[in-house]
C-alpha cells in the first residue's frame, strides 16, 4: 500500500515512514496485530495467521468478515504504532 493510500485509509495526519522486517527477526507484525486484536476485541471474529493474505489487513478483514471493521482495525494499528514509538 502506497503512503498516500495508507494516509487516506487510516487518517494519518502526517507522513508515515514504515520499516518492514521481512524475515520476522525484529518484529512479527502479523502476530502482534492478531494478539492485540484478540485482546482488545475478544468476542469479534478474526483471521488466523495462516489464513492472512495480501498486504492490507484492513482490506482482508473488510472483505472477509465485516465491511465495517475499519474502526477496529484502525484502533489496533494505533495501539501498535504507539507501542513502537515508545521503545
Amino acid at each position: 500500500m502506497a503512503a498516500g493510500a495508507f494516509q487516506r485509509e487510516y487518517g494519518a495526519e502526517k507522513r508515515l515512514q514504515v520499516l518492514l522486517d521481512m524475515d520476522g527477526v525484529l518484529c512479527d507484525f502479523e502476530v502482534a496485530f492478531l494478539n492485540t486484536f484478540r485482546k482488545k476485541y475478544p468476542d469479534e471474529p478474526y483471521i488466523e495467521i495462516n489464513d492472512r493474505r495480501g498486504l492490507s489487513i484492513a482490506k482482508q478483514y473488510r472483505e472477509t468478515i465485516n465491511p465495517d471493521m475499519h474502526v477496529s482495525i484502525k484502533s489496533v494499528l494505533k495501539i501498535l504504532i504507539c507501542m513502537a514509538n515508545s521503545t
